[in-house]
């Protein structure tokens, strides 16, 4: 039996009551804090945004769209949700200066401008450079590996 089968069997026979009182408490805590998290980023411009590009598209009303006062079909209720959980992510001001190494980074700020801030394709410009310079210097370097390995 594959170490992937064992863990799944594991799990699976694992109830509640073999969880044990600090497993569940810290669940607990991290299901509250998740949701009091989603409640703040109600308030956020682009979850208004959001729910209501959700709430126009229609469907059934099947689940809670926190803090909107309406429901949603389950897939659009749980993306809002959790665009709501993440949309206060607040990391170190050295991780978001990090970031800007990472051509994704760059790729996310043209996106957000365009389908979230809805500015105009001028706006991509700049991230779309970056994001050039990162393909020419993965090309050298790929170039250069291709030469060193293969002669």
């Amino acid at each position: 039996m594959s170490v992937t089968s064992q863990l799944c069997e594991k799990i699976a026979g694992t109830g509640y009551a073999d969880l044990g009182a600090p497993a569940t408490a810290a669940a607990l805590r991290l299901v509250l804090d998740g949701i009091a998290i989603a409640i703040a980023g109600t308030e956020e411009e682009a979850i208004h945004i959001l729910a209501a590009h959700f709430k126009e598209q229609g469907g059934a009303a099947q689940a809670t769209a926190i803090g909107n006062g309406f429901r949603l079909n389950t897939v659009s209720a749980a993306a809002l949700n959790g665009a709501a959980m993440h949309v206060l992510d607040f990391e170190p001001m050295w991780m978001q200066n990090l970031a800007l190494a990472l051509p994704t980074t760059w790729a996310m700020r043209a996106f957000n401008d365009l389908m979230i801030r809805h500015l105009t394709a001028s706006s991509a410009l700049i991230p779309t450079a970056v994001n050039f310079g990162f393909g020419i210097i993965y090309t050298i370097f790929g170039v250069a590996i291709a030469r060193r390995r293969f002669g």
